[in-house]
Order: C-alpha cells, then sequence, then structure tokens
C-alpha cells in the first residue's frame, strides 16, 4: 500500500470514528429535564447547573394547582392532584404550564406520581392502615387501580421517578424500587442523607431533586447513595417533581450509526479507485 493510500485510509477511519463519537456525545448531552416546583410553578431545569426556567403556573380555570409530581408516555407529560382528597390527572401544556384535566378518580388520595417507559403512569396514596399502595393511573380516563400494598410508612419526603424502565421510590433518606406489579419495594440503599422532590433518568444517570439541601443530586442506582450535585437556582421553591424532555433531533440507533460507518467506508473505497485510475 502506497504512502498515499495509508494516509487517506488513516484519515477515513479517523473520520468515522469522530462521527460516532461525536452521535454518542450528543446522546450524553441532554441535561435538561422539566420540573414543577412547591409553589405550583412550572418550569425547566439544567440538571447540571441547577438552574430553573419558568415557564408558568400550574394552573387551570380555577387557578394554580397543588401537584404530586410529573409522569410522562411518549411527549405527553401528566401531573397528578395533590392533598385534594381525590385524583385529578391532568396533562401540562408545556410551552405554558396550563393544566388539562384528563379524568378525577374519586376512590383514592394520590401522594406522588411518576411514570415508567414501559409501564405507564403510578400514583401512590395511603391506605387504611396508614402505608403506601401503589396505583396505576390509566392515560385516557384518569382511573387508578390499586397494584397492592408496599408495605412502606410514610416519613419525610417522598418521590416517584420518570424516564426508565425501572420505577425507582425515593422515602425519606432510603432509595427503593417498586415491582411495577403488585407494589413490592426492594431497598437500594440509603441516600446519605438527602431526601428528594423529584427523581429522573437521563441518559444512564438517575437525578433526584433534594429536598432538604435544594440541590440537583446523581443517585448511585446499585447502592442508593447520593452525590451532591449544584444548587437550584432561578428559583426560592423547591422540587415537586422532574420529567425527561423528549428528544427534538434523535440520535440515530447504533444500527444506523453502523450503515453510516459502512457508508463512509464504502464511499472511501470508490474515492480510491478513481484516484487510482487517475494516476
Amino acid at each position: 500500500m502506497s504512502n498515499k493510500s495509508t494516509i487517506f485510509w488513516t484519515r477515513t477511519i479517523a473520520a468515522g470514528f469522530i462521527l460516532l463519537g461525536g452521535l454518542q456525545s450528543a446522546a450524553r448531552a441532554d441535561t435538561n429535564a422539566y420540573m414543577i416546583t412547591v409553589n405550583r410553578d412550572f418550569g425547566t431545569i439544567d440538571l447540571n447547573t441547577g438552574a430553573y426556567t419558568s415557564v408558568g403556573s400550574t394552573s387551570t380555570g380555577s387557578g394554580p394547582q397543588a401537584l404530586s409530581g410529573l409522569g410522562e408516555i411518549g411527549s405527553t407529560l401528566y401531573a397528578e392532584s395533590f392533598g385534594a382528597g381525590v385524583g385529578t390527572l391532568y396533562s401540562i401544556n408545556t410551552t405554558t404550564g396550563a393544566l388539562t384535566a384528563v379524568g378525577t378518580d374519586t376512590t383514592y388520595n394520590p401522594l406522588g406520581f411518576g411514570s415508567t417507559l414501559t409501564g405507564g403512569l403510578f400514583a401512590i396514596a395511603e391506605n387504611n392502615v396508614g402505608n403506601f399502595d401503589l396505583f396505576s393511573v390509566n392515560s385516557t380516563t384518569g382511573a387508578a387501580t390499586d397494584l397492592g400494598g408496599t408495605g412502606l410508612a410514610p416519613g419525610g419526603d417522598y418521590t416517584l421517578s420518570t424516564n426508565s424502565n425501572t420505577l425507582f421510590f425515593a422515602l425519606g433518606t432510603n432509595l427503593y424500587t417498586l415491582n411495577t406489579s403488585n407494589g413490592t419495594p426492594t431497598l437500594v440503599g440509603p441516600t446519605g442523607g438527602d431526601q428528594f422532590g423529584g427523581l429522573v433518568t437521563e441518559g444512564s444517570v438517575l437525578y433526584g431533586g433534594a429536598f432538604n439541601t435544594r440541590a440537583v443530586d446523581t443517585l448511585n442506582t446499585t447502592t442508593g447513595t447520593a452525590t451532591a450535585g449544584s444548587g437550584l437556582t432561578g428559583t426560592t421553591s423547591d422540587f415537586e417533581g422532574l420529567a425527561a424532555i423528549p428528544a427534538t433531533s434523535p440520535v440515530p440507533e447504533p444500527r444506523t450509526i453502523s450503515w453510516l460507518l459502512l457508508g463512509l467506508l464504502a464511499g472511501g473505497t470508490w474515492v480510491q479507485s478513481r484516484l487510482r485510475k487517475s494516476v
């Protein structure tokens, strides 16, 4: 192989790896999320810097509403009422923060709300012995179905997660996973002291809005340990829920990336053959 050919292929292969690296970096770069606050405001937060940007109040025609958390299915963002004595499911207009009622279930009083990527919307509410039960929530009607008891009693701050195949549940200073078929909890581990008002997975990282320190933590999903991140700015309120912002320019899947690289190599072969013919 000539020196020119070696240089050509070296540059072609290097360009392929640069393309692959750039696409992978883009996949990791999305650290913005939706957020609701205790003072009934909706906005976005940069999970790296803690900077919150208000979009608008979580309002219906009767004024701002207290919410128990965020959940999402595809590109639709949902929230559940909090402390109203009944469960009202809302969809959220992400450009204004305005709420539209989907439906009301008068049989339970949700205290926490979240979602998974595969199982839909979930809520927690107290049962008649004072422990939390896990409910699934119908995204079309707002009807709640009791899946089973967690055996866990309220204590401290608590929240369900979003944007993961696993449903995480932060209760006080402990992190759990919940079985989405029957509500059975599995202790991941103690957080180290922080308590949370929102959990969201971005990439492979579980972020938590620490209620007691007003900071964005990252949580180890094997041990439960929370690592403090940037402090919350842009609001004097606190975390009430977090959810992922759907990608507007999706990063190509690995199979697509492979085809791009093969195309680059095939193009390089064609150019090389043309160069040889012109010599």
